[in-house]
């Protein structure tokens, strides 16, 4: 069945996750805690919880062999509050991580209570999690946000384009002159709400927005714009 996921732990040529090298890391967590991870730059991300003990950490490559020596993963793991720092060695530069490296992040969903997550990106997609606040301080043009509950805070500063496959909860997008689209569910009801200055918030045809309904989406900062439409 992990194979099937794609949360194997081994490392080798022609597996089944559709990569050519991978390595995972196993940590047992012991109880509630807000984790906070730094991916670095690198080509996506994906976040997703599951139902287990352990906090998992796939990283993949089609090009870059021997990953565990290239890649290296720093845990922090206090009472509280888990740190964790995914930095690549001196042999990998920035422009191949951006090109070739993904990395899937295996959430403890009985243990999650908060998240932040930074990540420079050309892709980056959240699944199946319930969280009471995930952060995501990202560089990225594409976003993508399915089956997330709870309240989910964007801070991007680049042009996005944001996939709402479904809404559950709070979304609060933090930018600064820039312009991004998102696409919500049809017929699902939205409180369209904008702050800051010089910002503004356009709903497109046949989003239903009440602001009244209990999905928010609220955008924040200065000298920026989201259209809003259906998918």
């Amino acid at each position: 069945m992990d194979t099937l996921l794609g949360i194997t732990g081994t490392q080798n040529s022609g597996s089944n996750s559709g990569f050519r090298y991978e390595n995972t890391i196993h940590c047992d967590i012991d109880g509630t805690k807000h984790f906070d991870i730094d991916c670095g730059s690198l080509y996506s991300c994906t976040i997703r919880a599951y139902d287990g003990e352990q906090l998992r950490i796939r990283i993949a490559s089609n090009t870059i062999a021997n990953l565990a020596q290239h890649i290296k993963t720093s845990i922090d793991d206090g009472r509280k509050r888990i740190d964790v720092a995914i930095k690549r060695g001196a042999g990998i530069s920035e422009t191949l991580a951006k090109e070739d490296v993904s990395v899937f992040l295996w959430m403890p969903q009985r243990y999650l209570a908060t998240m932040e997550c930074a990540a420079k990106a050309t892709e980056m997609s959240v699944r199946a999690i319930s969280c009471e606040e995930l952060e995501l301080d990202i560089r990225t043009q594409t976003l993508r946000l399915e089956d997330a509950h709870g309240h989910v805070e964007i801070n991007c500063n680049l042009d996005m384009e944001i996939d709402c496959a479904t809404l559950d909860g709070r979304i609060d997008i933090n930018q600064l002159s820039a312009t991004s689209h998102m696409t919500v569910p049809k017929n699902v009801p939205v409180a369209l709400q904008t702050r800051g200055i010089h910002t503004r918030t356009i709903a497109g045809t046949g989003v239903h927005n009440d602001e009244n309904a209990p999905n928010i989406i609220e955008l924040n900062g200065m000298n920026s714009e989201l259209i809003v439409d259906v998918r």
